[in-house]
């Protein structure tokens, strides 16, 4: 299925389980094929093995052209290790979409906190997680957007993620940066040093 986006420089979110080889990071390769099954862009990204959500902005990743407005686009995620059965790969698709709602073309006018319900009634799923991450990272104590977050996330199935789990965004790791996360047990792994 076609998943909708409103806003030029994209945010995907996906979820890693962490810990299933003793590599500290791991390289992720980044993909996104236009229509004509054409590669427009490969990035090369590192991820943290630890378990949590990451995101990835489109706008950070070197060389990444913008999404035409009503084009489709397929995203992929290759998550390689050491032991190549135990790579990892996740994909998905995406289309840009023209302002048409009055809401839509104001949004510059909107409060923050009413953005993700403005993108939810017009049925643009990857702009409404993306607004509500951003509710949840400018104020943690928000609990109304972390239940909204939540349940959001729940209503497609994946109610085992536990969306105070997000790590970060991958632009803002590096294989340099490993010294910087602190690992142990279970919702114990915590990032520091995070911008």
């Amino acid at each position: 299925k076609n998943t909708k986006k409103h806003s030029k420089g994209g945010k995907l979110y996906f979820y890693f389980p962490g810990a299933f080889t003793q590599q500290s990071y791991l390289d992720v390769n980044f993909s996104l094929v236009n229509e004509q099954r054409e590669r427009i862009h490969s990035s090369t990204l590192v991820l943290p093995n630890i378990s949590g959500i990451f995101g990835l902005r489109l706008k950070d990743l070197e060389g990444a052209p913008s999404l035409e407005v009503n084009k489709n686009y397929e995203w992929g995620i290759a998550i390689s290790v050491d032991d190549f059965s135990r790579s990892r790969y996740i994909s998905g698709w995406i289309q840009r979409l023209l302002s048409t709602s009055t809401e839509l073309q104001q949004l510059a006018d909107i409060q923050p906190e009413d953005r993700p319900y403005i993108y939810a009634t017009e049925g643009i799923w990857y702009d409404t997680v993306a607004a509500l991450f951003e509710l949840t990272q400018l104020n943690p104590e928000n609990s109304t957007a972390q239940d909204n977050l939540q349940d959001l996330i729940e209503s497609i199935g994946l109610s085992s993620i536990d969306t105070r789990d997000f790590i970060g965004y991958l632009s803002e790791f590096s294989s340099d940066d490993v010294s910087s996360i602190v690992s142990s047990s279970g919702n114990d792994t915590k990032i520091i040093n995070q911008n």
